[in-house]
């Protein structure tokens, strides 16, 4: 089973988590970034196969991956979900990491990256 781009079915594939039918999966008002997940290609990997192998996640080893990595997953992650859910980010710019304290909007971290919407005020990802 490749789980790499189907979060929702490595979520429901947990024994002690059940999802029944059609199930939104929502925690907040908070935009998502790039940074979020922290898990790189090869760990996302590594994660596969000890659910095949090992099923309860209690008994898993630790895994510290490349944080490049998984930063920039996450950065792919982001423009591939916008596509999908047709939110319109900068053709340009599609993410942007605001540096500057006086420069970050409201509800925006300094240093995380997020998607750069065209329209700032219509729909955007949330967690």
């Amino acid at each position: 089973m490749n789980l790499k781009y189907n979060r929702f079915a490595m979520i429901s594939s947990y024994p002690s988590i059940r999802v029944d039918g059609a199930t939104r999966i929502l925690a907040g008002e908070r935009p998502l970034w790039a940074e979020i997940d922290g898990i790189d290609p090869a760990g996302l990997q590594h994660l596969e196969e000890l659910l095949q192998t090992r099923g309860n996640p209690d008994d898993w080893p630790t895994y510290t991956g490349d944080r490049d990595k998984a930063i920039q997953e996450g950065k792919d992650y982001l423009v591939r979900l916008a596509q999908r859910h047709h939110i319109n980010l900068d053709p340009l710019h599609p993410l942007v990491c605001y540096g500057a304290k006086d420069a970050c909007p409201p509800r925006f971290l300094r240093y995380r990256t997020y998607p750069n919407y065209i329209n700032p005020n219509g729909v955007i990802l949330t967690e």
